[in-house]
């Protein structure tokens, strides 16, 4: 925790696809405070509209224990705007980002929760 999975319709190289995921890692980790070494992230491609339009478009789902304070939300969607328009040309405006707080007793990982 926290993952980060990201949605988008724009079809992008494996590599291209790794080394973006670990830039948006390591910018969330920076924003939330947490060690990078904790981040999981995730990325699929495919058919995506938005507005009742076709073309570069995203979805970014950031889950993490602990709600983000309201500059950290604002930073987090800034910066995952900004780095999705520089690496795959996606506008700002075509990007939806949602932050859910999850409970550590919902969390698990190596056979434990994290409550």
């Amino acid at each position: 925790m926290p993952y980060l999975s990201l949605c988008t319709s724009v079809e992008t190289p494996r590599a291209a696809q790794e080394k973006l995921l670990l830039t948006l890692a390591e910018n969330v980790s920076e924003i939330l405070g947490k060690p990078p070494g904790v981040m999981m992230t995730s990325f699929v491609s495919g058919t995506m509209t938005m507005a009742g339009e076709a073309g570069p478009t995203a979805f970014v789902d950031l889950r993490s224990i602990g709600k983000p304070s309201t500059e950290q939300a604002l930073a987090l969607t800034k910066g995952l705007c900004e780095t999705l328009g520089e690496a795959l040309g996606i506008h700002p405006k075509r990007v939806y980002v949602n932050i859910t707080d999850v409970p550590g007793a919902n969390w698990g990982c190596n056979n434990k929760t994290f409550g």
